[in-house]
């Protein structure tokens, strides 16, 4: 999905959106310990990368 925000000319926007309050949404994990859900998953490479990003 961040691949094809980024392809074409012009603007882009890509970027990932970390879910992490449980109380009032979802915690996606496994990255730093959450669950993952069958909602979505934030695993601990897409963490890193998106730390490297940012």
């Amino acid at each position: 999905m961040l691949g094809y925000a980024k392809a074409g000319d012009g603007a882009r926007l890509s970027m990932i959106v970390r879910h992490d309050d449980a109380k009032r949404e979802y915690a996606c994990g496994p990255a730093q310990g959450r669950p993952a859900t069958r909602v979505a998953t934030f695993t601990q490479a897409l963490a890193d990368q998106a730390t490297r990003q940012s």
